[in-house]
């Protein structure tokens, strides 16, 4: 059995017990969008930084500590286990899928999803890169997004 370890920046949540790892610049709306998305049936695994193993060519990603805690801007760092229903949490997945945000441009092209890979521990995982500039939610297209690939 071949391992290695990383550790990833970011959100991790998981639908359908697939993780997808979300990344991006502080600010930029990764736990907002976490926390819509458990709306839609996903489940919170991690926020900020979280650990992926690469057992036996799977890639199992988990939060570093326990308790898990979420930090949500303007409001405070919460335990998970307090803040949310038991069946919104999840203690780990399979690394699916990354969704990278970011938030800058202006032309209309700037708003296209782009569809990339991002290497991770040897794997390359699909990646979309969405902009959130001037979107004022964007977890319903994330969502149907998904649900379109991790089916």
């Amino acid at each position: 059995m071949t391992k290695s370890k990383t550790q990833l920046s970011g959100n991790f949540i998981s639908y359908n017990n697939q993780g997808i790892w979300i990344s991006g610049k502080a600010g930029v709306g990764k736990t907002d969008l976490c926390v819509e998305l458990l709306q839609w049936g996903h489940q919170f695994i991690a926020d900020d930084l979280f650990a992926v193993e690469s057992i036996d060519n799977i890639l199992q990603g988990q939060a570093l500590k326990q308790p898990v805690q979420m930090s949500l801007r303007g409001l405070g760092i919460y335990e998970t286990s307090k803040l949310l229903h038991h069946s919104q949490i999840a203690s780990k997945a399979t690394l699916n899928f990354h969704i990278h945000l970011i938030s800058e441009g202006l032309s209309e092209k700037d708003y296209e999803l782009r569809q990339s890979e991002t290497l991770v521990l040897g794997h390359n995982i699909p990646c979309i890169t969405i902009n959130t500039l001037g979107r004022k939610s964007i977890a319903a297209l994330v969502h149907t997004f998904l649900q379109s690939r991790l089916n």
